[in-house]
């Protein structure tokens, strides 16, 4: 096979890949959710909340965190460790999670947490 038959080949089979992923990535998408909406959420529904960490609970293998938004509310975070967490107050944090119902109360159950 010539090498401008391969070059063509293989340039459009990259075009055509990236495309697909555009369209994948399009389709995949995280409600960003302000805290006042959270109530509505079904369970286990996954969200991604940013906020400042108001509290920080550390118990043995769990952490709970209390986030607050840009409104005057917060929500519990609760993070399953397998290490120490390294949060305090006043952290921004970007939260990616699903909701749970505890009591009563809607938490959000931590499965990545970003410092920025």
């Amino acid at each position: 096979m010539k090498e401008r038959n391969l070059f063509k080949i293989s340039l459009i089979g990259a075009v055509l890949g990236i495309v697909i992923l555009y369209l994948i990535a399009s389709e995949i998408s995280l409600s960003e959710s302000m805290i006042s909406r959270i109530d509505d959420l079904p369970e286990g529904e996954t969200v991604l909340v940013k906020g400042v960490v108001k509290r920080v609970t550390n118990v043995e293998k769990v952490a709970f965190l209390d986030v607050a938004q840009e409104e005057i509310k917060t929500i519990t975070v609760v993070l399953f460790k397998d290490r120490d967490v390294e949060l305090s107050e006043g952290d921004y944090v970007l939260i990616e999670g699903t909701t749970e119902d505890y009591e009563g109360k809607k938490e959000i159950i931590g499965n990545k947490v970003e410092v920025r």
